[in-house]
């Protein structure tokens, strides 16, 4: 009902507005014949030519009124005629079709995490330019990438290229995942090929914390609350529009939890940006611990978030400036990353730096344990 009424408002607050307009008009030409009428009425030999005049004088504003009625609803629904040829003719772009006969199955695609840009440039409109300019990296399987950059610099145009958001022709180069071309398959087989935790996670209000984890109904309320409990949420009949900023952010990602089947690729866009260091460590620790192994494309305005990451890339001006492991490109001196990270101060360059270092080591064991195994295999 809420919604009804919310894109009802302006119709019938144009129908009211006319009507009011043709009320005052008609009160103006009423109050006039009348006061006409007052001071010639000694030229007027006959009374019942007064009352003529003044019956329909008064009784213009409701005609008036009808006839503003009848001519606001007849624009209201031309206007809605008008978008539904819109949509009948193609002037309005469409999506692509969600489903494609030759599409992979979702439940084995995709098997693995690898994603692959190959000369990605991308533009929001014809007469723009280029918000990507050619950009190719890849990812492997179960690698965790952080994506820095100052504003405007590309970072989150290389999530909206790889949800298809914006579609050829604007968009040309290729994401492969897994080797195939997500341009190529179903828009909704590509889409839930991927998982989001968007900076500003939707809200269904209103709506208790459980519905909004759970808005279909699927799963249980143990379920439901086995993973509240796992992201540090606390009681399921809570209003979602009372959590805070940081708390919303745990939210997206108990929904994430509760997947039947998560996928391979999960990317964060800017998830700590607006909240506090505690929940931040929070959501790194539920990261750390539910997605192992998973491939991971992570957006950060702190450079601690990312830190740890296997690789790093340093966007500007829609292109790739650096990238590579976070200790090597704060080996580089004057790299944009270590100017980055030394405009933080030397108290926290020193601390980022030491924690970069840590996390190479870590994954130098995990390899070197990996190839053991291998060889164990052999």
């Amino acid at each position: 009902m809420q919604v009804y009424l919310r894109f009802t408002h302006f119709s019938n607050s144009s129908v009211q507005a006319g009507v009011m307009l043709t009320n005052a008009i008609a009160f103006g030409f009423s109050v006039a014949a009348a006061v006409l009428v007052y001071i010639q009425r000694d030229r007027f030999d006959n009374i019942a030519l007064i009352g003529v005049a003044l019956n329909y004088s008064f009784v213009l504003p409701y005609f008036l009124g009808l006839y503003s009625i009848l001519t606001m609803l007849l624009f209201n629904g031309v206007t809605s005629v008008e978008r539904v040829l819109d949509f009948i003719t193609g002037d309005l772009p469409q999506e692509r079709t969600w489903v494609l006969p030759n599409d992979p199955l979702r439940s084995v695609y995709p098997t693995k995490g690898t994603l692959s840009f190959d000369q990605l440039s991308l533009k929001y409109r014809q007469d723009l330019p280029n918000v990507l300019n050619d950009v190719s990296f890849q990812v492997e399987d179960g690698e965790t990438v952080g994506i820095v950059g100052r504003t405007g610099a590309g970072k989150s145009s290389l999530i909206v290229g790889l949800f298809r958001i914006v579609d050829r022709p604007l968009m040309t180069g290729s994401v492969r995942l897994d080797g195939i071309d997500l341009g190529d398959i179903g828009l909704q087989t590509a889409r839930r090929a991927l998982a989001i935790i968007p900076q500003t996670p939707l809200l269904l209000s209103p709506g208790t914390i459980g519905h909004n984890i759970d808005p279909f109904g699927h799963h249980s309320v143990e379920d439901v609350e086995a993973c509240m409990k796992k992201v540090g949420l606390h009681n399921i009949h809570s209003q979602a529009s009372e959590l805070s900023a940081g708390q919303q952010q745990l939210l997206a990602l108990a929904r994430l939890l509760l997947f039947d089947h998560v996928p391979r690729v999960i990317i964060m866009d800017e998830p700590t940006a607006n909240i506090d260091n505690q929940t931040d460590a929070n959501m790194q620790r539920v990261i750390r611990e539910e997605f192992q192994g998973i491939t991971m494309l992570t957006i950060a305005h702190r450079l601690n978030t990312v830190i740890h990451c296997d690789k790093m890339i340093v966007m500007g001006a829609g292109t790739i400036k650096e990238m590579g492991s976070p200790s090597e490109l704060l080996a580089k001196e004057g790299g944009r990353l270590s100017n980055m990270v030394s405009s933080l101060g030397e108290a926290t360059a020193t601390r980022l730096k030491e924690e970069a270092a840590a996390a190479g080591r870590r994954k130098q064991r995990q390899t070197g344990e990996g190839g053991v195994e291998r060889k164990k295999d052999q």
